[in-house]
């Protein structure tokens, strides 16, 4: 069985640890539910707090990373493709 996350509110681990995140701007906080939801009432104005279940910020993540793949791989056979177009192009001009 892993480790207990530590709340960076209150010190403790409690029954089952800290399962929530507290995202602060870019920051990120392993904190309870019942802290994380007194922190983000008691944040300045202004100041973009969110309370995610860490299970949900991890499937948020893979997400991102995900279409920042599928990205990388169109804007390559696509640059790919463009190249091939235009020399077929050239070559078809010249003959």
């Amino acid at each position: 069985m892993g480790k207990l996350r530590v709340c960076a509110f209150c010190g403790n681990t409690g029954k089952s640890g800290a399962q929530f995140k507290l995202c602060i701007a870019s920051d990120e906080l392993d904190v309870h539910k019942f802290c994380g939801e007194k922190l983000a009432e008691q944040a300045p104005a202004g100041v973009e707090v969110r309370l995610v279940h860490w299970s949900a910020l991890r499937a948020e993540k893979r997400e991102a990373k995900e279409r920042q793949e599928q990205s990388r791989v169109t804007d390559f056979w696509s640059s790919k493709f463009s190249k091939a177009l235009a020399r077929k192009a050239a070559a078809q001009q010249a003959a």
